[in-house]
């Protein structure tokens, strides 16, 4: 005969049996869950690398196909460019010369500028060919500074290179020269002329002898 407190500890165990059940059913719900989200996380990691694998892939193919396309086209815009014209043109100078009359005078002159060639760099550089140099030197004169009446000792260039200078011809023509321009002195004999540094800065010139014969006056 089944007492009451049997009955209760039957019903007590069945309800724990029920629940241990489900206790292990939600357990082995969830690692099914668990197991088969995982296979998919990771598929989902792997797609997001392949991905950006691609899209990397695809940036560097386009930068070695721009970088192609822009080797072809400096290539051909090189093909299509006409023939280089060789360069030529005329640099300007004053001549200061000693005339008959034993004075000195101005001419204002030009060297003629030729292409040392027909291609290339040679076609692009134009020249004037004045011979060897020799006994070259700079020369200064003190802002103020006068040089009275002296021919020139040579046949020489005074490059201008700093400084404002005023010549005087022995006619009384007056002429400037600043930096970048320059003249030709072969006033050899009769009193020359003046040189005077005009201006607050010292005059720098490059003084150039050149031989007899070459830039002769006509």
């Amino acid at each position: 005969m089944v007492t009451n407190y049997t009955r209760l500890e039957l019903r007590h165990r069945r309800g724990f049996g029920r629940y241990a059940a489900a206790q292990l059913h939600r357990t082995e719900l969830s690692q099914i869950i668990h197991t088969t989200a995982r296979p998919r996380r990771a598929h989902a990691k792997g797609s997001m690398r392949m991905r950006r694998t691609i899209t990397r892939v695809l940036k560097l193919a386009g930068i070695a196909l721009l970088s192609t396309l822009g080797i072809l086209t400096s290539h051909l815009s090189a093909a299509e460019q006409p023939a280089m014209k060789p360069a030529s043109g005329t640099l300007s100078f004053i001549r200061l010369y000693t005339g008959p009359d034993g004075v000195s005078h101005f001419v204002d002159e030009n060297v003629q500028l030729n292409a040392r060639g027909t291609e290339g760099i040679e076609a692009a550089l134009a020249v004037s060919q004045i011979g060897d140099v020799k006994g070259a030197l700079f020369a200064m004169l003190k802002a103020g500074a006068t040089e009275d009446w002296h021919p020139a000792p040579r046949r020489q260039f005074m490059v201008c290179l700093r400084g404002l200078v005023e010549v005087t011809a022995g006619d009384g023509q007056k002429r400037r020269v600043k930096p970048g321009e320059f003249l030709l002195l072969e006033d050899l004999s009769g009193k020359g002329h003046i040189t005077h540094a005009v201006g607050s800065e010292d005059h720098v010139a490059l003084a150039l002898p050149i031989a007899d014969g070459t830039l002769t006056r006509d």
